[in-house]
């Protein structure tokens, strides 16, 4: 009998240690699955049907502008163009897209990362007449992104996703016809 009451307890234990083991390793998964995860901010914290209006500037100053009026865009500089729409609600889609990869806090001189002269400065309207401007500078290679910053918050530099910069390396001509 004690043998068995012996044999019994060690078998309890065993399972209690396996037990223990079984729901360590299920909770350092669970941990580690959490931690790949990946979920980036975007640049613009809009959806694109909430965009009105879209402006950007180049470094050697040249200007484009879009606003939607009554569901259509316009060029804002000669109104008589004739405006592609599907090409502006793609720029417009470009711009709610880009994911933020790293945040770069206390910056104190722009210069490292283009955004002293930025390439592009970019000013996106809601319908609620919000504008964010955000300043588009060099390309981080090592990481395929590049640099941005919010125009006013010269603290922060933010590393996002190159598509911003083909999304405005256009010409009047690819948005009219």
């Amino acid at each position: 009998m004690k043998k068995k009451t012996t044999v019994l307890l060690a078998a309890l234990g065993v399972l209690c240690v396996l037990t223990g083991v079984f729901f360590l390793v299920k909770s350092r998964s669970a941990a580690y699955e959490e931690s790949q995860k990946t979920s980036y901010d975007t640049l613009f914290d809009l959806t694109a049907n909430k965009i009105a209006r879209i402006e950007w500037e180049t470094a050697d100053g040249e200007k484009l502008a879009f606003a939607r009026e009554s569901g259509a865009w316009k060029y804002e500089y000669d109104e008589t163009l004739s405006v592609d729409q599907e090409a502006v609600n793609l720029l417009s889609s470009g711009m709610t897209g880009v994911s933020i990869y790293q945040v770069i806090p206390d910056v104190t001189d722009l210069a490292p990362y283009g955004l002293d002269v930025p390439v592009y400065r970019i000013s996106v309207t809601d319908r609620d007449g919000n504008t964010t401007t955000a300043l588009i500078g060099d390309n981080n290679e090592t990481a395929g992104s590049v640099y941005a910053a919010f125009e006013g918050d010269n603290g922060t530099v933010y590393s996002v996703q190159p598509s911003i910069k083909a999304a405005v390396e256009k010409k009047l001509s690819d948005f009219t016809g």
